[in-house]
């Protein structure tokens, strides 16, 4: 359990200093911040994150519900702006007919 969270970890903190580095969308990102955060809460005072300075998992850890519910409404507005285009596009060929 402890190298999932190292592992993990490092792979967070790379790229939390340099977003860039990784080829990571938004939902993998918060799913395994998701996850790091729920292996800390279920090792209490044993979990390794305790350590660190920076970032605090304890704060942090607390984000990471709302932004996955920000990133699913974001999805499903998404797919409501498809919907939207594409009945405007339908009505754009009875008016470009006239």
């Amino acid at each position: 359990m402890l190298n999932f969270i190292y592992s993990s970890l490092k792979f967070l903190l790379l790229w939390l200093r340099n977003p860039r580095c990784c080829s990571v969308n938004p939902k993998e990102l918060l799913e395994l911040s998701q996850d790091v955060y729920l292996h800390h809460q279920a090792l209490g005072n044993a979990s390794p994150l305790l350590a660190m300075e920076a970032p605090n998992w304890e704060t942090m850890g607390l984000t990471v519900s709302p932004a996955m519910d920000l990133d699913r409404r974001a999805k499903e507005l998404e797919k409501e702006l498809r919907n939207i285009y594409q009945k405007r596009d339908l009505l754009l060929g009875v008016i470009v007919l006239l």
